[in-house]
């Protein structure tokens, strides 16, 4: 989101700088330590989100809000200070949040949650026209201006270097990390040339696709605005961001959340760098479904249980929890025969490729529903 902080101390600015630019959700276009010069740029900058002093000699930040507002009534107005009692008067301008001096990053992470749950609890000010889409989870897709067309990329560098713009986030990537990263074996100067050779290229393939003006660089960074993007990956981290607990008022959500996922990020791509978060998203949609189908369960819609495990078994087929729950599903549909296949299915598996047994619990429960049919 594109944002601008305005204090005027010079010593704080800097600091609100540090730790609000170090999360990957704000991307700061602007600082200043005179509003009146924020105000006269805000056409040019355009920012979504200002963190905003309220204590300023020249201008409060109370009626900075009000002038912020009517430049554009969309700009979100997270107010900093040192005092409590401006809290009410935050407020009555709909400022977003409210943070007391010093700012932290627990306390910037929990602004992003407010900002996060803004306008139906997943998206934030999400331009819905004209967004070109970019499927991550699965096969790697992005979809040029025509909705239609997946954009060919000339190499699998050029590719794979754009994917690494995606997890960025439309943050700022400096060029000699980018340069080892891609071509770690060259020299300095060659992986620098074979950087510059790529970026020109990706521009390029871009523009074909009719997607002008959206590579950057300055101070030795590459940059790629994605404003215009929508991404299940994205969608996928502001989701975890909200940390919501499933239950009877969000279940819509987390099933919506869990349709997004078809497959490991960048599936069949070799992408090194991407592994830990692969990883990480894995197991997030293998708890998320396990969740899902147990609440299915619990409120006795075993068909809708059986519907998010068996998606889940077919990627997780050694996951013990998955077999004991679909056991269980078994069980209330009087499947015998399930609960035979499903057990001895995981059973010789693990015997044959991994030599090790099944757990206690599972045998345990496997005995008693097979008794009790």
């Amino acid at each position: 989101m594109r944002t601008i902080i305005i204090e005027d101390d010079n010593l704080m600015l800097e600091a609100a700088k540090l730790i609000i630019g170090e999360n990957k959700y704000f991307n700061i276009v602007g600082s200043f330590v005179d509003a009146n010069e924020a105000l006269q740029r805000l056409k040019e900058l355009s920012p979504e989100i200002v963190f905003l002093d309220i204590e300023m000699p020249s201008l409060s930040g109370i009626e900075v809000s009000k002038k912020l507002k009517e430049f554009n009534s969309n700009i979100q107005i997270v107010f900093v200070t040192a005092h409590e009692k401006y809290a009410l008067d935050a407020f009555k301008v709909s400022a977003i949040d409210y943070i007391l001096k010093p700012i932290t990053k627990d306390s910037v992470n929990e602004t992003v949650k407010k900002l996060l749950k803004f306008k139906d609890g997943i998206r934030f000010l999400e331009k819905e026209k004209n967004r070109n889409k970019i499927c991550t989870l699965g096969d790697f897709k992005v979809y040029g201006n025509n909705e239609n067309e997946i954009i060919k990329w000339p190499t699998a560098k050029v590719e794979e270097l754009f994917a690494r713009f995606i997890v960025a986030r439309g943050n700022s990537l400096d060029r000699w990390y980018l340069s080892v990263l891609f071509w770690p074996e060259a020299s300095p100067e060659k992986a620098l040339h074979s950087l510059h050779n790529s970026i020109y290229r990706l521009k390029q393939t871009l523009k074909i696709n009719r997607i002008e003006n959206i590579v950057s660089y300055e101070k030795g960074c590459y940059k790629i605005d994605l404003n215009h993007f929508e991404c299940d990956l994205w969608e996928c981290e502001d989701f975890i961001m909200l940390n919501l607990e499933l239950n009877d008022d969000n279940i819509e959500k987390f099933e919506k959340i869990n349709k997004i996922y078809k497959g490991s990020l960048f599936r069949n791509k070799d992408y090194v760098w991407s592994i830990d978060i692969k990883e990480e998203l894995d197991k997030f949609f293998l708890n998320i479904g396990k969740n899902i189908s147990e609440y299915f369960y619990n409120k006795e819609e075993y068909y809708k249980s059986e519907e998010v495990l068996r998606k889940l078994l077919k990627d997780n087929p050694l996951d013990e929890d998955l077999t004991d729950l679909a056991m269980k599903n078994d069980f209330k549909f009087e499947n015998k025969m399930g609960i035979i296949n499903t057990f001895n299915g995981l059973k010789n598996y693990l015997k044959k490729e991994l030599n090790v047994s099944l757990r206690k619990s599972t045998e345990k429960l496997y005995l008693y529903l097979i008794n009790n049919l």
